[in-house]
């Protein structure tokens, strides 16, 4: 089901529209942009992009989608929490075990980033002994020999 838009290319009249009026990226909560197709395989349709999606760039927000493609991601949830069932809690078991599973791997890398500023501390600490071992070293050997020539002189 493909809603009409009005003026506003970022304000939609139909019925999937969200309550602020607006469709927004799923990834970066911005509005999309409509657009329409010029390639030769889907020429005249309209599809929704995020703003943020540069093309040819792969840093930015992948987010592009056919207007029927983005009802129906919208859909979802909706047809989830509806339709109830067992496959509805079992996708919130699997989304909290997701969350579970990012907590634990961020949790990774701060003990890893920890590790590795730990140790570059220890790096640090051993070059500033030796840069101060090292100069006592030299006036020790100094004195030791001024002591032997000053006893050969004698």
């Amino acid at each position: 089901m493909t809603s009409k838009w009005s003026g506003s290319p970022m304000k939609s009249t139909g019925s999937s529209a969200m309550a602020s009026g607006r469709r927004v990226c799923p990834s970066c909560l911005v509005p999309l942009v409509r657009i329409q197709s010029r390639q030769k395989d889907t020429f005249g349709q309209w599809f929704l992009k995020c703003p943020l999606n540069i093309k040819g760039d792969p840093s930015t927000c992948g987010f592009i989608r056919s207007e029927a493609e983005y009802e129906a991601l919208e859909a979802h949830p909706r047809r989830c929490e509806a339709a109830g069932g067992d496959w509805c809690a079992e996708l919130k078991d699997l989304k909290q075990e997701l969350a579970e599973v990012k907590e634990k791997l961020d949790r990774f890398g701060a003990a890893v980033w920890k590790q590795k500023s730990e140790q570059e501390s220890r790096k640090l600490q051993i070059v500033l002994e030796s840069s101060v071992v090292v100069p006592l070293l030299v006036g020790l050997v100094g004195v030791l020999f001024g002591v032997v020539v000053a006893e050969m002189w004698k």
